[in-house]
């Protein structure tokens, strides 16, 4: 796994507008794994 740099974060505003989908992605990748 490589270390995260600058380029790889989102600005903020632009993930504030993201957040809901990145988390139910990671909410439902977890569901499987329970």
């Amino acid at each position: 796994m490589n270390p995260l740099i600058a380029q790889d974060l989102l600005p903020s505003a632009e993930y504030e507008q993201q957040r809901e989908q990145f988390r139910s992605k990671i909410i439902a990748l977890k569901q499987r794994r329970r």
